[in-house]
């Protein structure tokens, strides 16, 4: 049986007709700091948190919206446009700003390379080696 393909801008409109996700955002973004927090158990640490242009970014700013709630020092990195954003991250977005959360430009944070981040008690300089230590820190 054949099926249908859509494009990008198709999804978006599909989206955009069923309205908002009842609460779908909101709940990933709660899962994933529940997964973060079990992660590094020590509240009143610093959490680097990413946050994209699309609905992920929306997830990404609901997270930080937790983890802030739950304790942690938490820094949101973004290159997104807030124009750009869909109306489900726009409010998660604007949840965080809300809660008192700033948001870094990414370009702001990688035109700092000299700036110090630890990794296991290794010292690593720049965003990317912070980014980098993280992910492998979480496969491994």
């Amino acid at each position: 049986m054949p099926s249908a393909i859509y494009l990008t801008a198709d999804i978006r409109r599909i989206e955009e007709k069923a309205g908002p996700h009842a609460g779908l955002m909101e709940r990933a973004g709660l899962a994933a700091a529940d997964f973060a927090a079990q992660l590094v158990a020590d509240r009143g640490k610093d959490v680097l948190v990413l946050a994209g242009p699309g609905n992920n970014g929306g997830d990404a700013y609901e997270v930080a919206a937790n983890l802030k709630a739950e304790y942690f020092r938490v820094s949101v990195v973004s290159p997104a446009d807030p124009a750009g954003l869909s109306r489900d991250a726009a409010n998660a977005r604007s949840k965080w700003l809300d809660s008192g959360g700033e948001i870094h430009p990414a370009e702001e944070v990688c035109q700092q390379p000299d700036r110090q981040y630890e990794d296991e008690g290794r010292t690593k300089s720049g965003p990317h080696e912070a980014i980098v230590g993280i992910r492998i820190r979480l496969a491994g």
